[in-house]
């Protein structure tokens, strides 16, 4: 198991230090640290997760096609 500091997980996901932070703290992100405000070290594992988590798939098919340029998905105002 490869412990990254920070600034190199950072660097792997494309993001910064700071953006990974508040990833961190938002538990999206996991982490090891030893001791309250200690150094903060994340697993290859824990950055296979979290991109694990924010990868979708692409749709099965394009949604229908309007046929008005006026025509929306929205709910038609009432006109007064």
């Amino acid at each position: 198991m490869e412990l990254l500091t920070r600034e190199q997980a950072a660097e792997r996901l494309g993001i910064s230090v700071s953006t990974l932070d508040n990833e961190r703290v938002a538990g999206n992100l996991e982490y090891i640290q030893r001791k309250r405000y200690g150094k903060v070290w994340i697993t290859e594992e824990a950055i296979k997760a979290y991109l694990a988590r924010g990868t979708h798939s692409a749709l099965p098919e394009k949604p229908a096609r309007i046929n008005s340029p006026y025509q929306t998905y929205r709910k038609p105002r009432k006109r007064k």
